[in-house]
């Protein structure tokens, strides 16, 4: 029996870090979305009769490892891969599209796959006559697989910085599974049972502790009960930065201090690297909570992630160093990480990607 080998993009890499992939309104990255949404939903729709053995596999990013030939091979050499992502650019860039090697032509699966991107997100791109085909020559697994006679397409469902497609990926991610199986198999699958809901609780819950006042918790800190130092006692009250200087100046107070402002204790920098990478979740306001400081000390942080999010205004390489750079993979890929990597903003990156079209 032929397999199927569906593999998620990005992963962790050899030296134990994790790269997520392209972000934007799919917050989780394209390598989770993939692990945890679409290649579940895919599976549950895979006949049990099923002509073709479907293997979805997210265990490590496979383009760093650089053993995709191995890993299809040791399937089988009939063994079929689509590596699955989704893209990312400016808020307008929209559609999705099959990259094949560019001397190939698509065939049938490519096509079939093709029509089912259309179909949910539209598409981009054209190749060899056929729209939504991408021909490339600047991908490492395309070019692995192509070299060791591997049937291989890469596969990007749409963008995950347009509002829409990220919509549909993650609100219709049932639907995009399903006509995925099915072009797969070339033939239409059965609706498959919805999980019973679990059934309530009628237990009722545990009442919630009361919340101490600014007097008791500076009462417990003076009693010694949360430790030394400012962070530590912070995180043992289990407070925000703003709560917690109240409590400091009654401490203070006590002791007849004069109070000073606590310092937040990690660095601008720090903090904007952290709500860049989505650790503080969405909106200001819970991204101030989340970090514990003051609005000013936000206001800061804020500041600087846009900044880094921007990118220099003035790069110091030209277009068509950067362009030439790109060709040469040295920036990886997807836009997103490519325009972190250059570190240039929104305007200075779509010159580079126009110049490395026109040399391509």
């Amino acid at each position: 029996m032929t397999t199927v080998l569906c593999i998620a993009g990005h992963g962790l890499k050899p030296d134990g870090s994790f790269d997520p992939g392209a972000t934007g309104f799919i917050t989780k990255g394209e390598h989770k979305y993939m692990k945890e949404d679409l290649f579940p939903a895919m599976e549950k729709y895979v006949p049990k009769d099923s002509k073709l053995k479907f293997v979805f596999y997210s265990k490590r990013n496979v383009l760093h490892y650089g053993d995709i030939v191995s890993l299809a091979n040791s399937y089988g050499k009939d063994t079929i891969v689509i590596e699955f992502h989704y893209d990312a650019f400016t808020a307008t860039a929209k559609g999705g599209h099959v990259i094949v090697w560019h001397t190939f032509k698509p065939d049938i699966l490519d096509l079939r796959l093709r029509d089912v991107i259309g179909q949910m997100v539209g598409l981009r791109f054209e190749h060899m006559g056929q729209k939504g085909i991408s021909g490339r020559n600047n991908l490492g697994n395309a070019r692995m697989t192509a070299n060791g006679g591997v049937n291989y397409r890469l596969v990007e469902l749409g963008f995950g910085t347009n509002k829409e497609n990220a919509k549909v990926m993650t609100e219709n991610v049932d639907r995009y599974a399903k006509l995925l199986v099915e072009a797969i198999l070339n033939t239409e699958v059965d609706e498959q049972p919805k999980t019973k809901p679990k059934p309530v609780e009628t237990t009722k819950p545990a009442a919630k502790p009361k919340k101490k006042t600014i007097d008791q918790m500076a009462a417990e800190v003076i009693a010694g009960k949360h430790g030394n130092g400012h962070d530590n006692r912070r995180k043992s009250l289990g407070i925000s930065q703003a709560e917690y200087n109240k409590v400091s100046d009654k401490v203070n107070a006590h002791y007849g201090v004069k109070s000073e402002p606590v310092k937040a204790s990690k660095s601008i920098d720090q903090m904007a690297r952290e709500v860049i990478n989505g650790e503080h979740g969405n909106g200001h306001d819970n991204r101030r909570k989340s970090l514990g400081i003051s609005q000013s000390v936000y206001n800061q942080v804020r500041d600087r992630v846009n900044e880094m999010a921007g990118g220099s205004s003035t790069p110091s390489k030209s277009i068509e160093e950067m362009a030439k750079e790109v060709v040469y993979g040295k920036h990886g890929n997807g836009h997103a990480a490519r325009q972190r990597s250059l570190g240039v903003n929104d305007a200075t990156y779509r010159k580079v990607r126009d110049r490395v079209n026109q040399l391509m």
